[in-house]
C-alpha cells in the first residue's frame, strides 16, 4: 500500500498563528470577560471568567470546538450573590469536563473571605461537584488564584491577602489544597496550609499543580524577603501526607518574581514570571524557565525578556506539556506605544540549552487599553494558545473577550494513510512504522515545531525506524516516496 500523493507547504514558512474561530466576547458593559482564561489539554474546550458581570456577581462561560466554530458548552455559570466576583479565577481539567471557579469576594463564611466551587459536566449541564470550599477569615480572598490536577480531583487555591488572622490585613498569604474523597463524597483538605515567609508577601498570588497533583508551585511576587519587592516562587512536593518544600527561587530588587507560575504535567518544567523586571529595559518584564533533573536540582533553561520599556512581559505565562513551547502575556509590545496597554501575547519555542526563539509575531490587542494577554492558556502540544482582553470594548465598554489561535504548523493536514503511523507516540527515543511495501527511495526528514530541519536521510526499506532528537518536544516526520509525501506529528518525551 503506497502513501497518498499530495503536495504540502514547506513547514519552514509556517511560523505563524492564525485565529481559530471568532472572538469569544462578553455582552454586558464592564463584565470583563477574559479576566481569567483556561483550556483543556487538547485545546478544544475554553473557559473564561467575567468577575464583574451583573453587579460583580460574576459569570463563567465555556466553549467547545465542533470542528468549524466555537459553540457554548452548557449555560452560563453565574455567581450566587452580588459582589462575590465569581470567575475571578478559573481552571479546567485535561478532558474539559471538570471546572473550578474562584469567587474571591464571597462573604458566606466571613466578609470577603472568598470561595471556590467545582463543577462537573454530565453530558448536558454543568453540575456542582461537592460542597463549596470557603475561606475562613474576613478579607482572606480565597479563590483569587486556583489550579487543578489533570483529572480535576486535586485543587490548589491561593489566598494572598490574609492567612492566619494575626493582623487585619497581614497579607502573608496562604495556599490550601483539597482532593476529592470518594468515601465522604466531598472535598477534603490535602496536607497543611502553606503560608508565606513574612507580612506583605502575597504568597499564593499564583499557583500551579502538576498533572497528578503531587507537585505545587506558588508565587509571592510582592515579597521583600530577598530584596525590595523582589518576590519569590516556591516548589513543594507532597510526601508523607504533607507538602514538603523542595525549592525556592529568589527574585532581585523590584522585579516581582512569581507574578505568575506554570508547571508541566510531569512537574519537571516550570516557568516563573517577573513582570516588573528591569534587567534589559525599565519594567520590561521577564519569564524564567527551569527544568528539574529528576534528582535534586532545577537547571535554568533560559529566560525571555520584554523587548522594550514598560512591556511588563510576564503578567501571565503558560507552558506546554513537553516544556518546549511557552506563551507569555504583557501590556505593551515593541510594536505599540509605551503605556498603550493594548496588551499582547507571544509564543516561544525551545531550541536547546538556554535558547528560545519566538514563534511568529506578537499577537496584540485591537486597541489601546484592551489589556490583551493579561490571561493566557496553551494546549498540551503547544499548537493552540488563547489570550484574554478583559477591557475590550464591544457595543459597550469593557465587555472583554477571549481569542484562540492555532499554529500554522498545526493547520497542515496530515496526509498519511491511516495504516501508516509511527509508534509509539509519544516516544522516549525511537519510533517505527511499516510502509506497507518496499520502497527503493524513502526520504525521511525530521523537523522541529518551528519547521527547522533537524535531520534528513534517504533509505531503501519497508520497515522504517526514526531516532528522535535528544531534546523533548514536538516534532514532524516527513516521509517522501515516489507515491507522495506524508507528514506525522510525534512527541518526544
Amino acid at each position: 500500500m503506497g502513501l497518498i500523493s499530495c503536495l504540502i507547504p514547506n513547514i519552514t514558512s509556517a511560523q505563524c498563528w492564525q485565529q481559530k474561530g471568532t472572538d469569544l466576547a462578553g455582552n454586558d458593559e464592564l463584565e470583563n470577560i477574559g479576566t481569567s482564561t483556561c483550556m483543556s489539554s487538547d485545546g478544544m474546550t475554553v473557559a473564561s471568567g467575567a468577575p464583574q458581570y451583573n453587579n460583580l456577581a460574576g459569570r463563567v462561560v465555556v466553549h467547545a470546538w465542533n470542528g468549524n466554530a466555537w459553540i457554548q458548552k452548557g449555560t452560563d455559570l453565574i455567581g450566587l450573590t452580588t459582589f462575590e466576583r465569581f470567575g475571578t479565577s478559573v481552571d479546567i481539567s485535561s478532558d474539559g469536563n471538570t471546572l473550578a471557579i474562584g469567587a474571591r469576594n464571597n462573604s458566606d463564611s466571613a466578609t470577603t473571605s472568598g470561595a471556590v466551587r467545582m463543577y462537573e459536566w454530565n453530558d448536558s449541564v454543568w453540575q456542582q461537584k461537592g460542597s463549596t470550599i470557603h475561606g475562613n477569615l474576613s478579607g482572606q480572598g480565597l479563590g483569587q488564584f486556583i489550579d487543578i490536577s489533570d483529572d480535576g480531583r486535586v485543587i490548589a487555591i491561593g489566598a494572598p491577602f490574609r492567612s492566619t488572622g494575626a493582623g487585619t490585613w497581614e497579607t502573608i498569604g496562604l495556599v490550601r489544597t483539597y482532593h476529592w474523597n470518594d468515601t465522604i463524597d466531598d472535598w477534603e483538605q490535602l496536607g497543611s496550609d502553606l503560608t508565606g515567609i513574612q507580612e506583605g508577601d502575597w504568597f499564593g498570588n499564583s499557583v500551579s499543580l502538576n498533572g497528578n497533583g503531587t507537585v505545587l508551585a506558588v508565587g509571592a511576587y510582592f515579597s521583600s524577603v530577598f530584596g525590595t519587592y523582589a518576590g519569590y516562587a516556591r516548589v513543594f512536593a507532597f510526601n508523607n501526607d504533607d507538602w514538603q518544600l523542595h525549592q525556592t527561587f529568589e527574585g532581585a530588587d523590584e522585579e516581582s518574581l512569581g507574578q505568575d507560575v506554570d508547571l508541566t504535567p510531569d512537574g519537571h518544567s516550570l516557568i516563573i514570571a517577573s513582570g516588573a523586571n528591569n534587567d534589559d529595559y525599565l519594567l520590561a518584564g521577564k519569564a524564567r524557565i527551569y527544568h528539574y533533573d529528576g534528582i535534586d536540582y532545577w537547571n535554568s533553561r533560559g529566560e525571555i525578556s520584554g523587548e522594550t520599556s514598560n512591556c511588563f512581559l510576564g503578567q501571565s505565562v503558560a507552558i506546554n506539556a513537553a516544556g518546549d513551547i511557552i506563551v507569555v502575556g504583557g501590556r505593551s509590545s515593541a510594536n505599540s506605544p509605551q503605556w498603550s496597554d493594548k496588551g499582547y501575547m507571544a509564543a516561544y519555542s525551545w531550541l536547546g540549552g538556554d535558547q528560545w526563539q519566538k514563534i511568529g509575531e506578537d499577537i496584540e490587542g485591537s486597541v489601546d487599553n484592551d489589556l490583551f494577554g493579561e490571561s493566557v492558556a496553551i494546549s498540551d502540544d503547544g499548537n493552540t494558545i488563547a489570550g484574554g482582553a478583559k477591557q475590550f470594548d464591544g457595543n459597550v465598554s469593557n465587555v472583554g473577550l477571549v481569542r484562540v489561535y492555532e499554529s500554522c504548523v498545526a493547520s497542515i493536514k496530515e496526509k498519511a494513510n491511516h495504516s501508516f503511523l509511527f509508534s509509539p507516540n509519544p516516544s522516549s527515543g525511537i519510533v517505527e512504522t511499516d510502509l506497507g511495501e518496499f520502497y527503493h527511495s524513502v526520504t525521511v526528514t525530521v523537523k522541529n515545531s518551528l519547521g527547522q530541519i533537524i535531520s534528513k536521510r534517504t533509505v531503501s526499506t519497508q520497515q522504517l525506524s526514526v531516532i528522535l532528537p535528544k531534546n523533548p518536544g514536538t516534532y514532524f516526520i516527513e516521509v517522501t516516496t515516489e507515491n507522495g509525501t506524508s507528514v506525522q506529528k510525534v512527541v518526544k518525551l
